[in-house]
C-alpha cells in the first residue's frame, strides 16, 4: 500500500486555499500582518501545536536549502524555483517563487511502543494516523497564513 510509506490520497494540495471561505486581508479591505520574524515563528508555532504538531522549526531558504527539496512527488510533478511572483502549479511542475524566504517544518506525534513495534500493515495504525493529521496540519496552516496575507505551498 502506499499509505504505508505515508503516501497515498491526500486532502492538501501545493497551493492554498484548501476550504472555501478562509479570505485573504485583501478581499477583506483590511492589510496583512507585520511581524518580526521572531513573531512569525511563535505565531505560527503555537498555531502548528494547536492542530497536533510536535516539533516545529523554521529555516531560511537559501540556495543551500533548496538543494534539498524534493525532485519531485509521486505524480511526477517537477518542484523548480522561478523567478515569479507568485507560487503556481501545471500538468508537469510545481513552482516555488524565488522570493520565498523560510521553511516551516513540523512532526506529528506517533504512539511510540506501537509504532516501534508494529508487524505490518494492521498495525501500522498509529503510523498512518499520524501522517494523515500532518496532511490535515497542513490545510490548517496554509490557510490561516493565508489569512495573515502571505502564500505557504507545500507538498
Amino acid at each position: 500500500l502506499v499509505a504505508d510509506a505515508g503516501g497515498g490520497d491526500r486532502i492538501d494540495g501545493f497551493l492554498p486555499p484548501m476550504y472555501e471561505g478562509v479570505k485573504s486581508p485583501e478581499e477583506m479591505g483590511i492589510p496583512k500582518w507585520q511581524g518580526t520574524p521572531e513573531e512569525n515563528l511563535m505565531t505560527l508555532r503555537s498555531v502548528a501545536r494547536l492542530f497536533g504538531a510536535e516539533d516545529v522549526g523554521c529555516i531560511e531558504l537559501d540556495d543551500d536549502i533548496k538543494k534539498m527539496v524534493f525532485d519531485s512527488e509521486m505524480d511526477g510533478k517537477k518542484y523548480v524555483f522561478e523567478d515569479v511572483d507568485a507560487a503556481y502549479e501545471t500538468a508537469t511542475k510545481r513552482v516555488i517563487p524565488n522570493n520565498c524566504k523560510y521553511v516551516f517544518t513540523w512532526s506529528m506525534r506517533q504512539p511510540p511502543n506501537m509504532t516501534r513495534h508494529q508487524a505490518g500493515r494492521k498495525e501500522n495504525a498509529p503510523t498512518y494516523i499520524a501522517y494523515m493529521r500532518g496532511h490535515f496540519l497542513s490545510c490548517y496552516i496554509k490557510d490561516f497564513v493565508r489569512g495573515l496575507g502571505y502564500t505557504m505551498v507545500g507538498a
